[in-house]
Order: C-alpha cells, then structure tokens, then sequence
C-alpha cells in the first residue's frame, strides 16, 4: 500500500450557532492509519484540532474510532 500524507482540513463554520468555543474556522489534521481491509483500498485517519479558551487549550482528538478530550491549563511561573 502506498503511503499517504497527512491531510490539515479547514472548516469555516457560517451559523453562529455552529461555532466550536466560539471559533468560526476550525482546522483538523488528519493523519492516515493502516485500514483494518486494505484489499478495498479504503484509507482511515485519526484527527486532531485544538482551540484556545481563557488561557485553557481545549484538545480534541478522533484516534482509532475513539473521540477523546482534553485541557490543558496555562500556568504562570514565576521565574524567582
């Protein structure tokens, strides 16, 4: 099987009420993963996307059919 690259989507979202966080543009990469029957050439791929939300990065990811979650939050050290 030939190796595929990753894809970076981007999605501009019109509705308001569609917006994810508040973000109107939403920005997936996509990488491919081996599929579970490569005889009918279909390829799968896991995705990822992030959004920034009062200081917090809010991660989203899709990996082998599972979707997942998480936050991370901006912790200011101080240096002294």
């Amino acid at each position: 099987m030939q190796t595929q690259p990753s894809l970076r989507l981007t999605f501009h979202l019109k509705r308001k009420a569609t917006y994810v966080l508040g973000a109107s543009r939403v920005n997936v990469l996509a990488t491919p993963v081996p599929s579970y029957s490569q005889d009918d050439g279909a390829m799968a791929y896991n995705g990822i996307t992030s959004f920034e939300e009062d200081g917090d990065t809010r991660e989203y990811s899709l990996v082998d059919y599972t979707w997942r979650t998480g936050v991370q939050t901006s912790v200011l050290e101080d240096p002294y």
